[in-house]
Protein backbone atom coordinates (compact mmCIF):
# COMPACT_ATOMS: atom_id res chain seq x y z
CA UNK A 1 0.00 0.00 0.00
CA UNK A 2 1.44 3.23 -1.10
CA UNK A 3 1.20 5.78 1.87
CA UNK A 4 -0.07 9.65 1.46
CA UNK A 5 -0.16 11.22 4.61
CA UNK A 6 2.07 10.75 7.51
CA UNK A 7 0.15 11.97 10.65
CA UNK A 8 2.60 12.50 13.93
CA UNK A 9 2.05 13.11 17.51
CA UNK A 10 4.87 15.26 18.90
CA UNK A 11 5.30 14.63 22.42
CA UNK A 12 6.80 11.54 22.97
CA UNK A 13 6.92 10.82 19.66
CA UNK A 14 8.61 13.10 17.25
CA UNK A 15 10.59 14.69 20.51
CA UNK A 16 12.33 12.87 22.97
CA UNK A 17 11.55 12.87 26.83
CA UNK A 18 13.72 16.31 27.06
CA UNK A 19 11.59 18.38 24.57
CA UNK A 20 14.35 17.92 21.36
CA UNK A 21 13.94 17.10 18.06
CA UNK A 22 17.06 15.06 16.91
CA UNK A 23 18.56 15.53 13.33
CA UNK A 24 18.07 11.77 12.48
CA UNK A 25 14.41 12.83 12.75
CA UNK A 26 14.31 15.67 11.00
CA UNK A 27 16.49 14.00 8.03
CA UNK A 28 14.17 11.12 7.96
CA UNK A 29 10.77 13.60 7.66
CA UNK A 30 12.70 15.50 5.06
CA UNK A 31 13.18 12.30 3.20
CA UNK A 32 9.70 11.49 3.52
CA UNK A 33 8.90 14.63 2.31
CA UNK A 34 10.93 14.49 -0.66
CA UNK A 35 9.40 11.49 -1.56
CA UNK A 36 5.75 12.86 -1.97
CA UNK A 37 4.39 12.23 1.43
CA UNK A 38 2.61 15.12 3.19
CA UNK A 39 3.71 15.16 6.79
CA UNK A 40 1.61 16.76 9.17
CA UNK A 41 1.29 17.95 13.18
CA UNK A 42 -1.51 16.10 15.05
CA UNK A 43 -1.39 17.20 18.69
CA UNK A 44 -2.84 17.97 22.36
CA UNK A 45 -0.98 21.03 22.28
CA UNK A 46 -2.44 24.17 21.99
CA UNK A 47 -1.86 26.23 18.25
CA UNK A 48 0.76 29.04 19.44
CA UNK A 49 2.70 25.75 21.51
CA UNK A 50 2.71 23.82 18.86
CA UNK A 51 4.28 26.09 16.08
CA UNK A 52 7.75 26.11 16.81
CA UNK A 53 7.71 22.52 16.26
CA UNK A 54 6.66 22.81 13.16
CA UNK A 55 8.30 25.31 12.09
CA UNK A 56 11.53 24.01 13.42
CA UNK A 57 10.59 20.83 10.43
CA UNK A 58 9.55 23.37 7.61
CA UNK A 59 6.48 21.80 7.01
CA UNK A 60 3.41 23.03 5.12
CA UNK A 61 -0.32 23.01 5.36
CA UNK A 62 -2.78 22.57 8.19
CA UNK A 63 -1.90 21.23 12.04
CA UNK A 64 -4.38 19.62 14.20
CA UNK A 65 -4.19 20.15 17.53
CA UNK A 66 -5.91 19.97 20.63
CA UNK A 67 -6.69 16.41 20.33
CA UNK A 68 -8.86 17.55 17.28
CA UNK A 69 -10.62 20.15 18.42
CA UNK A 70 -8.35 22.76 16.54
CA UNK A 71 -7.36 22.51 12.61
CA UNK A 72 -5.25 26.03 11.94
CA UNK A 73 -3.38 27.49 9.54
CA UNK A 74 0.43 27.52 11.34
CA UNK A 75 1.49 30.69 9.12
CA UNK A 76 -1.83 32.84 10.23
CA UNK A 77 -2.16 30.79 13.43
CA UNK A 78 -6.02 30.79 11.47
CA UNK A 79 -8.62 28.70 13.24
CA UNK A 80 -10.37 26.52 9.87
CA UNK A 81 -12.44 23.78 12.54
CA UNK A 82 -13.23 24.19 16.29
CA UNK A 83 -15.23 22.21 18.81
CA UNK A 84 -15.63 24.10 22.55
CA UNK A 85 -16.45 22.92 25.46
CA UNK A 86 -20.18 24.68 26.68
CA UNK A 87 -19.08 27.83 28.74
CA UNK A 88 -22.62 26.92 31.19
CA UNK A 89 -21.71 23.16 31.80
CA UNK A 90 -17.68 24.27 32.84
CA UNK A 91 -18.72 27.34 34.87
CA UNK A 92 -19.89 25.18 37.86
CA UNK A 93 -16.63 22.88 37.49
CA UNK A 94 -14.20 26.07 37.70
CA UNK A 95 -16.34 27.35 40.24
CA UNK A 96 -15.40 24.33 42.42
CA UNK A 97 -11.66 24.06 41.30
CA UNK A 98 -10.72 28.26 42.04
CA UNK A 99 -12.38 27.05 45.69
CA UNK A 100 -10.17 24.56 46.27
CA UNK A 101 -7.14 26.30 45.55
CA UNK A 102 -6.25 24.51 42.17
CA UNK A 103 -3.97 26.36 39.51
CA UNK A 104 -6.49 25.66 36.54
CA UNK A 105 -5.67 26.95 33.04
CA UNK A 106 -8.12 27.95 30.24
CA UNK A 107 -7.40 27.69 26.86
CA UNK A 108 -8.90 30.64 24.56
CA UNK A 109 -9.34 30.54 20.85
CA UNK A 110 -7.70 33.36 19.00
CA UNK A 111 -5.28 34.41 16.89
CA UNK A 112 -3.71 36.75 18.96
CA UNK A 113 -2.30 36.75 22.68
CA UNK A 114 -3.03 35.53 25.33
CA UNK A 115 -5.00 32.69 25.10
CA UNK A 116 -4.37 31.13 28.24
CA UNK A 117 -5.85 32.32 31.22
CA UNK A 118 -5.33 31.45 34.58
CA UNK A 119 -6.73 32.86 38.21
CA UNK A 120 -4.63 30.59 40.86
CA UNK A 121 -0.81 31.37 40.47
CA UNK A 122 0.77 27.67 40.27
CA UNK A 123 3.16 26.58 42.94
CA UNK A 124 4.23 23.52 41.23
CA UNK A 125 7.79 24.64 39.87
CA UNK A 126 7.63 23.38 36.04
CA UNK A 127 4.01 24.78 35.99
CA UNK A 128 5.33 27.68 37.69
CA UNK A 129 7.84 27.37 34.93
CA UNK A 130 5.78 26.91 32.15
CA UNK A 131 4.02 30.48 32.70
CA UNK A 132 6.81 32.53 32.84
CA UNK A 133 8.02 31.10 29.49
CA UNK A 134 4.61 31.96 27.82
CA UNK A 135 5.18 35.65 28.63
CA UNK A 136 2.42 37.20 27.20
CA UNK A 137 0.53 34.46 26.00
CA UNK A 138 -0.37 33.75 29.77
CA UNK A 139 -2.86 36.29 31.59
CA UNK A 140 -3.44 36.17 34.92
CA UNK A 141 -7.54 37.20 36.03
CA UNK A 142 -9.16 37.22 39.28
CA UNK A 143 -11.76 34.70 38.50
CA UNK A 144 -11.76 32.60 35.28
CA UNK A 145 -16.11 31.99 35.88
CA UNK A 146 -16.50 35.87 36.17
CA UNK A 147 -13.25 37.41 34.71
CA UNK A 148 -14.36 35.68 30.90
CA UNK A 149 -16.83 35.26 28.67
CA UNK A 150 -16.18 32.74 25.95
CA UNK A 151 -15.79 28.86 25.86
CA UNK A 152 -12.84 27.47 26.07
CA UNK A 153 -11.08 25.10 24.19
CA UNK A 154 -9.31 22.76 26.80
CA UNK A 155 -9.43 23.14 30.43
CA UNK A 156 -6.73 21.88 32.52
CA UNK A 157 -4.85 21.48 36.00
CA UNK A 158 -0.94 20.59 35.78
CA UNK A 159 0.67 19.93 39.67
CA UNK A 160 1.29 16.68 41.53
CA UNK A 161 -0.87 13.12 41.35
CA UNK A 162 -2.91 14.20 44.34
CA UNK A 163 -3.68 17.44 43.13
CA UNK A 164 -4.56 16.27 39.92
CA UNK A 165 -7.02 13.45 41.36
CA UNK A 166 -8.28 16.20 43.39
CA UNK A 167 -9.28 18.44 40.37
CA UNK A 168 -10.94 14.77 38.93
CA UNK A 169 -12.74 14.24 41.52
CA UNK A 170 -14.21 18.04 41.88
CA UNK A 171 -14.75 17.77 37.87
CA UNK A 172 -16.66 14.43 37.86
CA UNK A 173 -20.26 15.59 39.00
CA UNK A 174 -20.22 18.27 36.01
CA UNK A 175 -18.72 15.73 33.37
CA UNK A 176 -21.29 15.56 30.32
CA UNK A 177 -20.05 12.33 28.67
CA UNK A 178 -21.77 13.43 25.73
CA UNK A 179 -20.13 17.11 24.92
CA UNK A 180 -16.68 16.06 26.98
CA UNK A 181 -13.63 13.81 27.57
CA UNK A 182 -11.10 13.67 30.45
CA UNK A 183 -7.68 12.79 30.61
CA UNK A 184 -5.22 11.83 33.50
CA UNK A 185 -1.76 11.32 32.34
CA UNK A 186 1.76 11.81 33.40
CA UNK A 187 4.65 13.55 31.58
CA UNK A 188 8.01 13.03 31.61
CA UNK A 189 8.69 16.35 33.88
CA UNK A 190 6.80 14.50 36.46
CA UNK A 191 3.90 16.91 36.09
CA UNK A 192 0.58 14.87 36.13
CA UNK A 193 -2.37 16.17 34.35
CA UNK A 194 -6.13 16.44 34.35
CA UNK A 195 -7.60 17.76 31.88
CA UNK A 196 -11.57 18.30 29.86
CA UNK A 197 -11.76 18.26 26.64
CA UNK A 198 -14.65 18.59 23.94
CA UNK A 199 -15.52 15.19 22.95
CA UNK A 200 -13.68 15.11 19.92
CA UNK A 201 -10.16 13.32 18.87
CA UNK A 202 -7.32 13.33 16.77
CA UNK A 203 -8.91 10.95 14.45
CA UNK A 204 -11.79 12.92 13.74
CA UNK A 205 -8.78 15.84 13.21
CA UNK A 206 -7.23 13.84 10.83
CA UNK A 207 -10.17 12.48 8.86
CA UNK A 208 -10.83 16.22 8.51
CA UNK A 209 -7.67 16.67 6.97
CA UNK A 210 -7.72 13.92 4.72
CA UNK A 211 -11.23 15.51 3.36
CA UNK A 212 -9.56 18.65 2.44
CA UNK A 213 -6.39 16.80 0.70
CA UNK A 214 -8.31 13.38 -0.70
CA UNK A 215 -6.61 11.22 0.98
CA UNK A 216 -7.94 7.77 2.56
CA UNK A 217 -7.47 6.44 5.59
CA UNK A 218 -5.90 3.56 4.17
CA UNK A 219 -3.26 5.58 2.51
CA UNK A 220 -2.17 7.24 6.14
CA UNK A 221 0.35 6.32 8.42
CA UNK A 222 -0.38 7.27 12.37
CA UNK A 223 2.37 7.52 14.54
CA UNK A 224 1.47 8.29 19.03
CA UNK A 225 2.35 6.97 21.82
CA UNK A 226 -0.54 8.29 24.65
CA UNK A 227 -4.18 7.28 24.92
CA UNK A 228 -5.45 10.43 23.15
CA UNK A 229 -3.64 8.71 19.82
CA UNK A 230 -5.79 5.69 20.62
CA UNK A 231 -8.56 6.52 17.82
CA UNK A 232 -5.95 7.69 15.45
CA UNK A 233 -3.83 4.88 15.36
CA UNK A 234 -7.12 2.59 15.18
CA UNK A 235 -8.52 4.81 12.53
CA UNK A 236 -5.25 5.00 9.94
CA UNK A 237 -4.36 2.45 7.88
CA UNK A 238 -1.43 1.59 9.55
CA UNK A 239 -1.30 3.02 13.28
CA UNK A 240 2.08 2.85 15.13
CA UNK A 241 2.28 3.06 18.79
CA UNK A 242 5.92 4.18 20.09
CA UNK A 243 8.43 1.94 22.09
CA UNK A 244 8.03 4.04 25.01
CA UNK A 245 3.93 4.30 25.28
CA UNK A 246 1.87 2.15 27.98
CA UNK A 247 1.01 -0.87 27.05
CA UNK A 248 -2.77 -0.61 26.31
CA UNK A 249 -1.67 2.03 23.69
CA UNK A 250 0.72 -1.09 22.32
CA UNK A 251 -1.77 -3.79 22.44
CA UNK A 252 -4.38 -1.21 19.98
CA UNK A 253 -1.61 -0.44 17.05
CA UNK A 254 -1.00 -2.44 14.51
CA UNK A 255 2.52 -1.91 15.12
CA UNK A 256 5.23 -1.11 17.65
CA UNK A 257 8.57 0.60 17.15
CA UNK A 258 11.17 2.07 19.13
CA UNK A 259 11.43 4.65 22.04
CA UNK A 260 11.41 8.07 21.56
CA UNK A 261 15.02 8.55 23.37
CA UNK A 262 16.32 6.00 21.07
CA UNK A 263 15.17 7.95 17.79
CA UNK A 264 12.36 5.13 16.96
CA UNK A 265 10.50 7.06 15.44
CA UNK A 266 13.37 8.05 12.24
CA UNK A 267 14.19 4.50 11.74
CA UNK A 268 10.47 3.61 11.20
CA UNK A 269 10.22 5.99 8.72
CA UNK A 270 13.33 4.90 6.99
CA UNK A 271 12.49 1.55 6.60
CA UNK A 272 8.83 2.70 5.65
CA UNK A 273 10.83 4.32 2.94
CA UNK A 274 12.97 1.98 2.09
Amino acid sequence: MGYRLLALDIDGTLLDSQGRLSPRVERALQAARNGGMRVCLVTGRRPRFAWPVYAALQLEGLMVTLNGGVIVDPVTLETLRVVKLPREAVSELLHQWHEAGLSAFAYRDTATPPDIYFAVRPTWEPMARYIAEEGVNAFQVPCLVRSTDWSPLRLSVGDSEPRTLLAGELARPYIDGATMRTYHTRSYDATWYYEIYPLTSKADGVCALCERYGVDAAEVVAVGDQLNDVEMLEWAGLGVAMGNAPAEVKARARLVIGHHDEDGLAVFVESLLA
